[in-house]
This record gives C-alpha cells, structure tokens and sequence, in this order.
C-alpha cells in the first residue's frame, strides 16, 4: 500500500496548534501513523512546502483569467464559479492538488526521509524514536503551476 498524505507540519504557522488537517481528527493521525510503517515510509506533504502564495489561484492568476475569459469552455466557467465561491471566503492555495501531482509522482516535489512523532494534540516533531516518513521539504512551484494548467486545460 502507498500513502500520499497532505498534512503534518514541522513548522506550522501557528505552533499552539497542529495543522488543519491533523487537527480535524488529532487521534485517527496520532493512531494511523505507527500502523503506515508497516508499508514502507507514508508520505506527506506538509502544509510547510504547500502554504505558499506561489501557488494561490486568484482572479489575477493566468489560470482563473483562461475560466473568465468570454470564451471559456463550459468546463471551465464551472471551475470558474466554485472558484468564485470558495474565493469569496478562502484562500485558493492548491495544497490538495500539489499533492495530488506528488502521489501521481510528478517530479517537482522533493522529499526527505525524517523520524517524525506527533504529540497528544497531532503537531508533528522530527525525533530520532518516532516513524520514518517521507516528507516535503520544497516544491518547484512556477513548474507545478504551469503542470495544473496543462492538467485543467
């Protein structure tokens, strides 16, 4: 079995807190980590390579602009308008889709092996006794744009 994980952070922006996605379900991370070691080292991405302006989608962005164009595919004024939606009350970073290129083994993703625990709240600690995983540790981000293009177009 492989896992591409987007979660975890050694260095999250707000260190009284685990990152969003360990922190929607602290225990199910805390317990499923150990049980992934079996496989082979899980890989995660870790919102510290995915929280990163360079990979926000705006209205500036040439993507959106190709969605709001007069003469965009119905597929595309689609896109468009959840994007419109989800813009209206977040920030559009595609830390899901970078990770999705990870797990489909697009090569702009650079991974490092670390021992890793996580506390009783899910925030995420390198330790010479915790679980081996492979994890982000930067991202080419003009490549994986121009690939999300290509991918959406």
């Amino acid at each position: 079995m492989v896992v591409t994980q987007m979660g975890g952070a050694i260095n999250y922006r707000d260190p009284t807190r685990a990152e969003h996605n360990f922190r929607a379900d602290p225990e199910a991370a805390i317990g499923i980590l150990p049980t992934l070691e079996r496989w082979g080292p899980p890989t995660f991405v870790l919102s510290d390579v995915t929280f990163n302006p360079a990979i926000e989608i705006t209205a500036e962005s040439p993507l959106y602009k190709r969605w709001a164009a007069p003469d965009a595919r119905p597929s595309e004024r689609v896109l468009r308008e959840h994007f419109d939606r989800w813009m209206a009350k977040y920030p559009c970073i595609q830390h899901d889709a970078l990770t999705l290129a990870a797990a489909l083994l697009w090569p702009g993703v650079r991974f490092v092996r670390e021992r890793v625990v996580l506390d009783s709240i899910a925030r995420m600690t390198p330790s010479a006794d915790g679980v081996e995983i492979a994890m982000s540790a930067s991202a080419d981000y003009p490549a994986f744009m121009a690939w999300l293009d290509k991918a959406l177009s």
